[in-house]
Protein backbone atom coordinates (compact mmCIF):
# COMPACT_ATOMS: atom_id res chain seq x y z
CA UNK A 1 0.00 0.00 0.00
CA UNK A 2 1.29 3.75 -0.84
CA UNK A 3 1.83 5.91 1.98
CA UNK A 4 -0.36 8.81 2.59
CA UNK A 5 0.69 12.90 1.96
CA UNK A 6 0.91 14.33 4.97
CA UNK A 7 2.27 17.66 4.27
CA UNK A 8 4.03 17.44 0.97
CA UNK A 9 1.32 19.08 -1.27
CA UNK A 10 1.89 22.92 -0.67
CA UNK A 11 -0.59 25.74 -1.28
CA UNK A 12 -0.09 26.05 -4.71
CA UNK A 13 -0.69 22.24 -5.77
CA UNK A 14 -4.06 21.28 -7.46
CA UNK A 15 -4.56 18.93 -4.56
CA UNK A 16 -7.41 19.23 -2.62
CA UNK A 17 -7.50 16.20 -0.69
CA UNK A 18 -5.05 16.49 2.15
CA UNK A 19 -4.67 12.66 2.06
CA UNK A 20 -3.87 12.14 -1.33
CA UNK A 21 -1.46 9.30 -2.45
CA UNK A 22 1.43 8.84 -4.72
CA UNK A 23 -0.33 7.12 -6.88
CA UNK A 24 0.07 7.04 -10.66
CA UNK A 25 -3.64 8.07 -10.98
CA UNK A 26 -3.27 11.22 -8.81
CA UNK A 27 -0.12 12.24 -10.21
CA UNK A 28 -1.72 12.26 -13.81
CA UNK A 29 -4.52 14.23 -12.35
CA UNK A 30 -2.33 17.11 -10.80
CA UNK A 31 -0.69 16.96 -14.08
CA UNK A 32 -3.75 17.81 -15.95
CA UNK A 33 -4.30 20.94 -13.26
CA UNK A 34 -0.86 21.81 -13.54
CA UNK A 35 -1.41 22.25 -17.70
CA UNK A 36 -4.56 24.23 -17.00
CA UNK A 37 -2.56 26.50 -14.78
CA UNK A 38 0.42 27.60 -15.97
CA UNK A 39 0.45 26.75 -19.69
CA UNK A 40 0.75 30.21 -20.48
CA UNK A 41 3.99 30.75 -18.03
CA UNK A 42 5.53 27.68 -18.81
CA UNK A 43 8.05 26.28 -21.79
CA UNK A 44 9.23 23.67 -20.33
CA UNK A 45 12.38 21.15 -21.17
CA UNK A 46 13.37 18.19 -18.32
CA UNK A 47 16.18 16.16 -18.09
CA UNK A 48 15.84 12.69 -15.97
CA UNK A 49 19.14 10.97 -14.85
CA UNK A 50 18.08 8.02 -12.83
CA UNK A 51 14.33 8.05 -11.18
CA UNK A 52 11.86 10.41 -12.11
CA UNK A 53 10.77 8.99 -15.34
CA UNK A 54 7.09 9.02 -14.87
CA UNK A 55 6.93 12.70 -14.82
CA UNK A 56 7.94 13.30 -18.27
CA UNK A 57 5.64 10.26 -19.39
CA UNK A 58 2.73 11.30 -17.44
CA UNK A 59 3.19 14.94 -19.09
CA UNK A 60 3.63 13.86 -22.32
CA UNK A 61 0.39 11.86 -22.20
CA UNK A 62 -2.05 15.02 -20.62
CA UNK A 63 -4.23 16.35 -22.91
CA UNK A 64 -2.68 19.97 -24.49
CA UNK A 65 1.14 18.88 -22.94
CA UNK A 66 2.40 21.03 -26.24
CA UNK A 67 1.16 23.65 -24.82
CA UNK A 68 4.10 23.40 -21.83
CA UNK A 69 6.48 20.65 -22.73
CA UNK A 70 9.10 21.08 -25.16
CA UNK A 71 11.61 18.54 -25.26
CA UNK A 72 12.65 15.66 -22.00
CA UNK A 73 15.48 13.33 -22.20
CA UNK A 74 16.40 10.70 -20.29
CA UNK A 75 20.02 10.30 -19.27
CA UNK A 76 20.29 7.00 -18.20
CA UNK A 77 23.71 5.84 -18.96
CA UNK A 78 26.36 8.21 -17.39
CA UNK A 79 28.48 9.12 -20.53
CA UNK A 80 24.75 10.35 -22.10
CA UNK A 81 24.51 12.78 -18.96
CA UNK A 82 28.28 13.75 -19.65
CA UNK A 83 27.37 14.92 -23.65
CA UNK A 84 24.50 16.03 -22.53
CA UNK A 85 25.29 18.41 -20.17
CA UNK A 86 28.63 19.19 -22.01
CA UNK A 87 30.82 19.76 -19.32
CA UNK A 88 34.20 17.79 -18.33
CA UNK A 89 33.29 15.59 -14.86
CA UNK A 90 36.39 13.67 -13.00
CA UNK A 91 34.39 10.66 -13.58
CA UNK A 92 36.36 9.17 -10.00
CA UNK A 93 35.23 11.96 -7.67
CA UNK A 94 32.20 13.62 -9.33
CA UNK A 95 28.67 12.27 -7.89
CA UNK A 96 26.13 11.50 -10.39
CA UNK A 97 23.24 12.09 -7.46
CA UNK A 98 23.57 15.50 -6.14
CA UNK A 99 22.42 19.10 -6.28
CA UNK A 100 25.20 19.83 -8.80
CA UNK A 101 24.27 16.99 -11.09
CA UNK A 102 20.83 18.40 -11.21
CA UNK A 103 21.64 22.28 -11.44
CA UNK A 104 23.93 20.85 -14.26
CA UNK A 105 20.87 18.91 -16.19
CA UNK A 106 18.63 21.85 -15.44
CA UNK A 107 20.80 24.24 -16.79
CA UNK A 108 21.61 22.60 -19.96
CA UNK A 109 17.72 21.89 -19.84
CA UNK A 110 17.14 25.49 -19.77
CA UNK A 111 19.09 26.32 -22.72
CA UNK A 112 17.34 23.79 -24.99
CA UNK A 113 14.32 25.17 -23.91
CA UNK A 114 15.09 29.11 -24.72
CA UNK A 115 16.46 27.27 -28.30
CA UNK A 116 13.44 25.81 -28.74
CA UNK A 117 11.11 28.55 -27.60
CA UNK A 118 13.40 31.21 -29.89
CA UNK A 119 13.06 28.20 -33.15
CA UNK A 120 8.68 28.76 -32.93
CA UNK A 121 7.30 29.29 -36.01
CA UNK A 122 5.17 32.84 -35.60
CA UNK A 123 2.52 32.07 -38.42
CA UNK A 124 1.52 29.01 -36.17
CA UNK A 125 0.71 31.50 -33.05
CA UNK A 126 4.40 30.92 -31.99
CA UNK A 127 5.52 34.45 -30.22
CA UNK A 128 9.47 33.22 -29.83
CA UNK A 129 10.47 36.14 -27.54
CA UNK A 130 6.95 35.99 -25.34
CA UNK A 131 8.31 31.91 -25.09
CA UNK A 132 11.72 33.13 -24.54
CA UNK A 133 10.83 34.46 -21.24
CA UNK A 134 8.91 31.40 -20.22
CA UNK A 135 11.26 28.77 -20.64
CA UNK A 136 12.42 26.39 -17.96
CA UNK A 137 14.50 24.29 -17.79
CA UNK A 138 14.25 21.30 -15.03
CA UNK A 139 16.68 18.33 -13.91
CA UNK A 140 16.91 15.55 -11.91
CA UNK A 141 19.08 13.09 -10.24
CA UNK A 142 18.31 10.21 -8.36
CA UNK A 143 19.16 7.10 -6.77
CA UNK A 144 16.44 4.76 -6.39
CA UNK A 145 16.34 1.52 -4.49
CA UNK A 146 17.31 -1.89 -6.43
CA UNK A 147 15.78 -4.98 -5.05
CA UNK A 148 19.59 -6.17 -3.82
CA UNK A 149 20.13 -2.59 -2.64
CA UNK A 150 19.96 -1.71 1.47
CA UNK A 151 20.63 1.77 1.29
CA UNK A 152 17.99 4.66 1.61
CA UNK A 153 16.96 5.83 -1.68
CA UNK A 154 17.31 10.16 -2.61
CA UNK A 155 17.00 12.14 -5.43
CA UNK A 156 17.81 16.13 -6.24
CA UNK A 157 15.98 18.80 -8.49
CA UNK A 158 16.88 21.57 -10.14
CA UNK A 159 14.15 23.86 -12.08
CA UNK A 160 16.09 26.90 -13.73
CA UNK A 161 14.29 30.27 -15.26
CA UNK A 162 15.46 32.18 -18.25
CA UNK A 163 16.41 34.84 -15.97
CA UNK A 164 18.94 32.86 -13.82
CA UNK A 165 16.91 32.22 -10.87
CA UNK A 166 16.99 28.59 -9.41
CA UNK A 167 15.09 26.47 -7.23
CA UNK A 168 16.54 23.15 -5.40
CA UNK A 169 15.08 20.46 -3.98
CA UNK A 170 16.21 17.33 -2.02
CA UNK A 171 14.59 14.76 -1.57
CA UNK A 172 15.41 11.38 1.13
CA UNK A 173 13.12 8.32 0.31
CA UNK A 174 12.30 6.25 3.88
CA UNK A 175 13.15 2.71 3.20
CA UNK A 176 12.27 0.07 5.74
CA UNK A 177 10.82 -3.94 5.63
CA UNK A 178 7.63 -2.92 6.60
CA UNK A 179 5.11 -4.30 3.73
CA UNK A 180 2.70 -1.48 4.02
CA UNK A 181 5.84 1.94 4.12
CA UNK A 182 8.16 -0.09 1.21
CA UNK A 183 8.09 1.14 -1.96
CA UNK A 184 8.82 -0.76 -5.14
CA UNK A 185 11.36 0.68 -7.97
CA UNK A 186 8.19 1.38 -10.05
CA UNK A 187 6.47 3.10 -6.95
CA UNK A 188 9.60 5.27 -6.08
CA UNK A 189 9.87 6.67 -9.54
CA UNK A 190 6.16 7.41 -9.28
CA UNK A 191 7.05 9.10 -6.01
CA UNK A 192 9.95 11.11 -7.24
CA UNK A 193 7.93 12.40 -10.14
CA UNK A 194 5.54 13.58 -7.85
CA UNK A 195 8.23 15.62 -6.26
CA UNK A 196 9.60 17.25 -9.33
CA UNK A 197 5.70 18.43 -9.93
CA UNK A 198 5.88 19.95 -6.52
CA UNK A 199 9.19 21.53 -6.56
CA UNK A 200 8.10 22.97 -9.94
CA UNK A 201 4.94 24.40 -8.69
CA UNK A 202 7.01 26.04 -5.90
CA UNK A 203 9.57 27.80 -7.88
CA UNK A 204 6.84 29.17 -10.54
CA UNK A 205 5.59 30.47 -7.28
CA UNK A 206 8.83 31.42 -5.38
CA UNK A 207 7.40 35.24 -5.65
CA UNK A 208 5.17 34.80 -3.17
CA UNK A 209 6.51 32.57 -0.85
CA UNK A 210 6.67 32.94 2.59
CA UNK A 211 10.00 31.52 2.91
CA UNK A 212 13.43 30.62 1.20
CA UNK A 213 13.55 26.96 2.52
CA UNK A 214 10.23 24.82 2.89
CA UNK A 215 10.65 21.28 4.93
CA UNK A 216 8.41 18.63 3.78
CA UNK A 217 7.34 15.90 5.03
CA UNK A 218 5.30 12.61 4.24
CA UNK A 219 3.14 10.47 6.27
CA UNK A 220 5.70 7.42 6.48
CA UNK A 221 8.42 10.15 6.89
CA UNK A 222 10.08 10.78 3.64
CA UNK A 223 12.07 14.14 3.63
CA UNK A 224 12.05 17.00 1.01
CA UNK A 225 13.80 20.64 1.42
CA UNK A 226 13.33 23.26 -1.11
CA UNK A 227 15.41 25.86 -1.51
CA UNK A 228 14.04 28.85 -3.19
CA UNK A 229 15.30 32.57 -4.13
CA UNK A 230 15.07 35.60 -1.77
CA UNK A 231 12.14 37.28 -3.00
CA UNK A 232 13.16 40.21 -4.45
CA UNK A 233 11.27 43.43 -5.72
CA UNK A 234 11.31 44.23 -8.56
CA UNK A 235 13.52 46.74 -10.52
CA UNK A 236 13.65 47.78 -13.79
CA UNK A 237 16.59 49.75 -13.68
CA UNK A 238 18.34 46.93 -11.65
CA UNK A 239 17.35 44.50 -14.44
CA UNK A 240 19.50 46.36 -17.07
CA UNK A 241 21.95 46.92 -14.74
CA UNK A 242 22.85 43.92 -14.07
CA UNK A 243 22.46 42.45 -17.73
CA UNK A 244 25.44 45.22 -18.45
CA UNK A 245 27.42 43.94 -15.53
CA UNK A 246 27.15 40.21 -17.00
CA UNK A 247 29.07 41.89 -20.03
CA UNK A 248 31.56 44.88 -18.29
CA UNK A 249 33.02 41.81 -16.13
CA UNK A 250 33.86 39.55 -18.90
CA UNK A 251 30.81 36.74 -17.63
CA UNK A 252 28.93 37.16 -21.41
CA UNK A 253 29.72 38.55 -24.59
CA UNK A 254 25.91 39.25 -25.26
CA UNK A 255 22.74 39.26 -22.98
CA UNK A 256 19.52 39.78 -24.04
CA UNK A 257 16.73 41.95 -22.58
CA UNK A 258 12.80 41.20 -23.70
CA UNK A 259 10.41 44.30 -23.08
CA UNK A 260 7.62 43.00 -20.30
CA UNK A 261 4.86 45.13 -19.08
CA UNK A 262 7.01 46.01 -16.28
CA UNK A 263 10.37 46.79 -18.50
CA UNK A 264 12.66 44.22 -19.42
CA UNK A 265 13.50 40.79 -18.71
CA UNK A 266 17.15 39.79 -19.27
CA UNK A 267 17.74 35.78 -20.18
CA UNK A 268 20.80 34.26 -19.99
CA UNK A 269 21.44 33.20 -23.57
CA UNK A 270 21.20 35.20 -25.88
CA UNK A 271 19.75 32.81 -28.93
CA UNK A 272 17.94 35.01 -31.86
CA UNK A 273 14.99 33.67 -33.26
CA UNK A 274 15.20 32.72 -37.12
CA UNK A 275 14.61 36.05 -39.29
CA UNK A 276 16.09 38.05 -36.83
CA UNK A 277 17.04 41.52 -37.80
CA UNK A 278 20.12 43.21 -35.51
CA UNK A 279 20.26 47.30 -35.81
CA UNK A 280 23.99 48.23 -33.92
CA UNK A 281 23.84 51.27 -32.77
CA UNK A 282 25.13 53.81 -30.01
CA UNK A 283 21.41 54.98 -29.03
CA UNK A 284 22.30 58.22 -27.40
CA UNK A 285 19.78 58.56 -27.08
CA UNK A 286 17.01 56.72 -29.30
CA UNK A 287 14.36 57.97 -31.14
CA UNK A 288 12.21 57.81 -33.67
CA UNK A 289 14.59 57.48 -36.30
CA UNK A 290 16.13 54.46 -35.53
CA UNK A 291 12.27 52.72 -34.95
CA UNK A 292 11.25 53.93 -39.10
CA UNK A 293 14.32 52.52 -39.95
CA UNK A 294 13.80 49.03 -38.72
CA UNK A 295 10.19 49.14 -39.34
CA UNK A 296 11.63 49.90 -43.29
CA UNK A 297 14.31 47.18 -42.65
CA UNK A 298 11.57 44.60 -41.54
CA UNK A 299 9.44 45.03 -44.71
CA UNK A 300 12.19 45.13 -47.22
CA UNK A 301 13.92 42.21 -45.43
CA UNK A 302 11.02 39.69 -44.59
CA UNK A 303 12.70 39.66 -41.09
CA UNK A 304 10.28 39.42 -38.27
CA UNK A 305 12.05 40.28 -34.91
CA UNK A 306 14.19 43.34 -34.61
CA UNK A 307 17.09 43.41 -32.44
CA UNK A 308 19.11 46.79 -31.17
CA UNK A 309 22.20 46.14 -30.28
CA UNK A 310 24.49 48.34 -28.24
CA UNK A 311 27.95 47.45 -27.76
CA UNK A 312 29.00 48.31 -23.91
CA UNK A 313 32.89 48.43 -25.53
CA UNK A 314 34.10 50.83 -27.97
CA UNK A 315 36.37 50.92 -31.05
CA UNK A 316 37.29 54.57 -30.26
CA UNK A 317 36.18 55.45 -26.98
CA UNK A 318 36.01 54.06 -23.03
CA UNK A 319 33.50 51.64 -22.23
CA UNK A 320 29.90 52.56 -21.63
CA UNK A 321 28.81 52.73 -17.87
CA UNK A 322 26.21 50.73 -16.28
CA UNK A 323 24.14 54.26 -15.56
CA UNK A 324 24.62 55.19 -18.63
CA UNK A 325 23.69 52.13 -20.49
CA UNK A 326 20.29 52.04 -18.00
CA UNK A 327 19.88 55.43 -19.28
CA UNK A 328 19.74 54.37 -22.61
CA UNK A 329 18.04 51.50 -22.66
CA UNK A 330 15.39 52.86 -21.04
CA UNK A 331 14.29 55.56 -22.84
CA UNK A 332 13.22 52.43 -25.39
CA UNK A 333 10.53 52.11 -23.35
CA UNK A 334 9.25 55.63 -23.86
CA UNK A 335 9.18 55.44 -27.71
CA UNK A 336 5.53 54.75 -29.54
CA UNK A 337 5.32 52.68 -32.40
CA UNK A 338 7.91 50.15 -31.45
CA UNK A 339 7.93 46.88 -33.62
CA UNK A 340 5.53 44.34 -32.12
CA UNK A 341 8.23 41.87 -31.56
CA UNK A 342 11.86 43.39 -30.60
CA UNK A 343 14.51 43.35 -27.91
CA UNK A 344 17.78 44.59 -27.32
CA UNK A 345 21.23 43.15 -27.43
CA UNK A 346 24.06 44.21 -24.92
CA UNK A 347 27.23 42.75 -26.57
CA UNK A 348 30.82 43.24 -26.19
CA UNK A 349 31.69 43.69 -30.10
CA UNK A 350 32.53 46.99 -31.27
CA UNK A 351 33.42 45.93 -34.49
CA UNK A 352 30.83 44.17 -36.68
CA UNK A 353 33.03 41.33 -37.72
CA UNK A 354 33.15 40.94 -33.55
CA UNK A 355 29.47 41.00 -33.57
CA UNK A 356 28.79 38.51 -36.40
CA UNK A 357 30.99 36.24 -34.76
CA UNK A 358 29.12 36.39 -31.37
CA UNK A 359 25.69 36.92 -32.84
CA UNK A 360 25.01 34.53 -36.23
CA UNK A 361 25.92 31.63 -34.37
CA UNK A 362 23.48 32.53 -31.80
CA UNK A 363 20.57 32.76 -34.54
CA UNK A 364 18.52 29.50 -34.68
CA UNK A 365 17.67 28.08 -37.78
CA UNK A 366 15.11 24.97 -39.18
CA UNK A 367 17.70 23.68 -41.59
CA UNK A 368 20.36 21.72 -41.18
CA UNK A 369 22.09 22.11 -44.71
CA UNK A 370 23.15 25.79 -44.60
CA UNK A 371 24.36 28.60 -42.83
CA UNK A 372 21.64 31.47 -42.29
CA UNK A 373 23.51 34.81 -42.56
CA UNK A 374 22.23 37.57 -39.87
CA UNK A 375 20.68 40.36 -41.05
CA UNK A 376 21.55 43.57 -39.86
CA UNK A 377 20.42 47.08 -40.84
CA UNK A 378 22.43 50.24 -40.83
CA UNK A 379 22.50 53.82 -41.93
CA UNK A 380 24.66 54.92 -44.16
CA UNK A 381 27.02 56.80 -41.81
CA UNK A 382 27.88 53.43 -39.89
CA UNK A 383 28.28 51.95 -43.91
CA UNK A 384 31.21 54.46 -44.33
CA UNK A 385 32.78 52.65 -41.25
CA UNK A 386 32.41 49.55 -42.23
CA UNK A 387 33.77 49.69 -45.50
CA UNK A 388 36.89 52.46 -44.13
CA UNK A 389 40.64 50.29 -44.18
CA UNK A 390 40.89 52.38 -40.44
CA UNK A 391 39.27 49.34 -38.51
CA UNK A 392 41.51 46.66 -40.84
CA UNK A 393 44.74 47.84 -40.04
CA UNK A 394 44.61 50.56 -42.61
CA UNK A 395 44.69 47.71 -44.99
CA UNK A 396 41.45 47.72 -47.95
CA UNK A 397 42.47 44.32 -48.86
CA UNK A 398 41.90 42.74 -44.60
CA UNK A 399 38.49 45.25 -45.06
CA UNK A 400 37.44 43.29 -48.13
CA UNK A 401 38.59 39.42 -45.99
CA UNK A 402 36.15 40.31 -43.78
CA UNK A 403 33.29 41.48 -45.57
CA UNK A 404 33.77 38.27 -47.45
CA UNK A 405 33.93 36.19 -44.13
CA UNK A 406 31.32 37.86 -42.15
CA UNK A 407 28.03 35.74 -42.68
CA UNK A 408 25.41 38.64 -42.61
CA UNK A 409 23.50 41.06 -45.16
CA UNK A 410 23.44 44.44 -44.43
CA UNK A 411 19.85 46.05 -45.56
CA UNK A 412 21.39 50.07 -45.16
CA UNK A 413 19.25 53.17 -44.55
CA UNK A 414 20.59 56.24 -46.19
CA UNK A 415 21.32 59.18 -43.87
CA UNK A 416 21.69 62.83 -43.72
CA UNK A 417 25.44 64.03 -43.66
CA UNK A 418 26.25 67.33 -41.94
CA UNK A 419 28.92 69.33 -43.73
CA UNK A 420 29.52 73.06 -43.84
CA UNK A 421 26.65 74.73 -45.68
CA UNK A 422 23.68 72.41 -46.62
CA UNK A 423 23.77 68.77 -45.42
CA UNK A 424 24.02 66.37 -48.07
CA UNK A 425 21.92 63.03 -48.10
CA UNK A 426 23.68 60.07 -48.51
CA UNK A 427 22.03 56.99 -49.90
CA UNK A 428 25.29 54.73 -49.78
CA UNK A 429 25.35 53.69 -53.46
CA UNK A 430 28.45 55.17 -54.03
CA UNK A 431 30.59 53.61 -51.71
CA UNK A 432 28.70 50.26 -52.38
CA UNK A 433 29.38 50.47 -55.97
CA UNK A 434 33.04 50.71 -55.14
CA UNK A 435 33.01 47.01 -53.74
CA UNK A 436 33.65 43.92 -55.72
CA UNK A 437 30.70 42.44 -57.28
CA UNK A 438 30.35 39.61 -54.57
CA UNK A 439 30.01 41.76 -51.81
CA UNK A 440 27.76 43.86 -53.40
CA UNK A 441 25.14 41.30 -53.06
CA UNK A 442 25.50 41.52 -49.41
CA UNK A 443 24.00 45.08 -49.41
CA UNK A 444 20.24 46.33 -49.94
CA UNK A 445 19.79 50.00 -49.99
CA UNK A 446 17.02 51.46 -48.92
CA UNK A 447 16.46 53.66 -51.50
CA UNK A 448 13.16 55.38 -50.87
CA UNK A 449 13.59 55.90 -46.73
CA UNK A 450 14.58 59.13 -45.16
CA UNK A 451 14.51 60.32 -41.58
CA UNK A 452 16.22 63.31 -40.69
CA UNK A 453 16.86 62.84 -37.13
CA UNK A 454 20.11 62.36 -35.12
CA UNK A 455 20.72 61.55 -32.19
CA UNK A 456 23.48 64.29 -31.80
CA UNK A 457 20.28 66.97 -33.22
CA UNK A 458 18.57 65.56 -29.91
CA UNK A 459 21.39 65.99 -27.37
CA UNK A 460 22.49 69.10 -28.72
CA UNK A 461 18.35 70.28 -28.39
CA UNK A 462 18.49 68.70 -25.03
CA UNK A 463 21.70 70.90 -23.90
CA UNK A 464 19.99 73.99 -24.82
CA UNK A 465 16.69 73.30 -22.85
CA UNK A 466 19.08 72.64 -19.89
CA UNK A 467 20.95 75.85 -20.28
Amino acid sequence: MLPRVVSLYSSVSSSTAEDENFSLESLQQRMNNFRKRHSASCRLALAVAGGGGSFLSTLAATPGASSILLEGTLTYDRESYRQYVQRNLDSETFRYCSAESASFSSLAALKQALKLSAAGDPQYGHFPLQNMTHAIGVGCASALRSDTSKRNSRAFVAVSFSDARQVAMKIDLVGGDNDSTKRSRFEEDIFVSHCILTCLEHALDSASAPSTLLELTTGCGDQLCITLPIPARYNPDEVVRQAADKILCGEEEAVSLIPTAEGFKCLTQAFLPPKSLVFPGSFNPPHEGHVKLVQAALTESSCQVAWFELSITNADKPSLASDEIVRRIQHFLTLADMPERWGILLTNAPLFKQKVDILQPQQVVRSFDQKIPLHMVIGTDTLVRLLNPKYYNDCEEQMIAALDDMACHFVVGGRVQQKLGDPDFVSGEDDVRQLPERLRAKFTLLKDFRVDISSTDIRNQMKKARN
